[in-house]
C-alpha cells in the first residue's frame, strides 16, 4: 500500500490541468515534480509515473467535491460486499480503506512498462 512508501509521491501538483498526485515507481531516479511541464509529464510517465487527479466521487447521479478529494479502487477486495480504495485529500499522508462496492469511486487502469 502507498502509506508504506515514503517519499514515493507529490500530492497537489497539477497535471494537465487537473489537481492530483503523482505516484512514482520504485526504480524512479528523476526529479519530483510539483506542476509540471508537458515535456517533463511525458519523461515522467514514460518512467512509469502514474498521475491520480481529485476526481471526487459519485453519490447517486451527482459527482461531488470534484478537485478537492479523490476515490480510487484498488484490485483487492475485502469480502464479498467491501473493497480497499485509496483516499487522496488535503492531508499530507493518503490513507487506503474499505468500503462496500457499490459507492462510486474512480478505477485508474496500469499496465506495466514494457
Amino acid at each position: 500500500m502507498i502509506n508504506n512508501r515514503t517519499n514515493s509521491y507529490t500530492k497537489d501538483t497539477t497535471v494537465a490541468g487537473k489537481i492530483g498526485m503523482i505516484i512514482y515507481p520504485d526504480d524512479y531516479s528523476g526529479s519530483a515534480v510539483s506542476s509540471p511541464s508537458e515535456e517533463d509529464w511525458a519523461a515522467c510517465e514514460a518512467a512509469g509515473c502514474v498521475f491520480l487527479p481529485k476526481a471526487g466521487y459519485r453519490s447517486g447521479t451527482s459527482v461531488k467535491s470534484l478537485n478537492s478529494i479523490g476515490f480510487y479502487w484498488s484490485a483487492t477486495k475485502q469480502d464479498d460486499r467491501s473493497a480497499y480504495y485509496f483516499y487522496l485529500n488535503a492531508t499530507p499522508t493518503p490513507h487506503c480503506y474499505n468500503r462496500n462496492r457499490y459507492e462510486g469511486h474512480a478505477v485508474r487502469l496500469v499496465q506495466d512498462v514494457q
